[in-house]
């Protein structure tokens, strides 16, 4: 027969395994997202990444560990990323959005768009991390570049059009 002790024992174990396998699905989901993923220090430094920063940096996934982030701005950009996280440690449970070009390996320049806000941990002595989420934005910049063009050359032809063949007047 079962005592008190073994049921909450067993009880225990189905929790922590329900609670591994949860961690697992997070971070399959974390890994697989399509944008960058990572924790990092305020120096930049990577504590985890998904494969999509790994693909940028052309490294192994398991490789990210202790490398920094600043080789994928230039020095401006990186400047001013650091310059957005160091001012967000001195806010509370703020977060931050802001768009800056990043150098892949292959020499081209990409547009991402950042969400970055701190990693909350409840224990003492935690250090300060925080959470980046980047979203290659490129072609959406591209695109609304190329439609705010055609727009204007859209209003130039109506100008044109109504000054040199106005619309006849019914009478």
């Amino acid at each position: 027969m079962f005592n008190l002790d073994q049921i909450a024992i067993q009880a225990t174990q189905q929790i922590i395994n329900l609670l591994e396998n949860s961690k697992l699905q997070s971070e399959d989901a974390l890994d697989s997202l399509p944008g960058i993923y990572a924790v990092i220090d305020l120096d930049g430094q990577i504590l985890k990444g998904n494969r999509s920063l790994a693909k940028i940096f052309n490294v192994n996934y398991e490789n990210l560990l202790g490398m920094k982030m600043s080789p994928l701005f230039s020095n401006e950009n990186w400047q001013g990323f650091q310059s957005e996280i160091s001012a967000l440690k001195n806010k509370e449970n703020q977060k931050i959005e802001l768009r800056t070009d990043i150098s892949l390996i292959d020499g081209s320049i990409r547009n991402y768009l950042w969400f970055i806000s701190p990693l909350v941990v409840d224990q003492p002595g935690f250090p300060y991390l925080l959470t980046v989420l980047g979203h290659d934005v490129t072609d959406l910049t591209r695109a609304t570049k190329e439609n705010a063009r055609m727009q204007y050359e859209l209003s130039t032809a109506k100008l044109v059009q109504n000054t040199f063949f106005p619309a006849p007047v019914a009478n």
